[in-house]
């Protein structure tokens, strides 16, 4: 999970980087279904999901300035996908890295039906860039 802070160093949001380990279908897209149909969609070997997740709704040009970091973090993974949404939650207490932020995404995780065990994660895991 990453943080945007503004130049005020108060937080914008979070970032939740989602790597599903699969590849990429039609229904990672809903604007595409209307486009699109599973014989025309071609996805891609992997797919990546960046939820965006801010206490209330975000400025179109904060929104698209944060896109432009998600894009630069995922967009040249070679034959991946990628997408984003928005999740409104109250950001936790405190932001320092440990197993209390397992709590806090467990519901985001879940509505993203992104499917991971998350138990043998420890504080000492977050010393690391993955939590693998």
């Amino acid at each position: 999970m990453f943080r945007i802070d503004n130049q005020d160093n108060e937080t914008i949001c979070m970032l939740l980087i989602l790597d599903y380990r699969r590849p990429s279908v039609l229904d990672d897209f809903p604007i595409l279904k209307e486009i699109e149909d599973e014989n025309s969609f071609e996805g891609a070997e992997n797919y990546i999901h960046t939820v965006i997740i801010s206490e209330e709704k975000l400025e179109e040009n904060i929104v698209g300035r944060i896109i432009e970091v998600i894009e630069g973090l995922v967009e040249h993974k070679p034959n991946c996908d990628n997408n984003y949404s928005f999740y409104i939650s109250k950001f936790p207490d405190h932001f320092e890295a440990g197993a209390h932020l397992i709590e806090y995404i467990k519901p985001i995780l879940n509505k993203m039906n992104f499917g991971i065990d998350l138990t043998y994660i420890t504080d000492k895991h977050f010393n690391y860039l993955t939590q693998e």
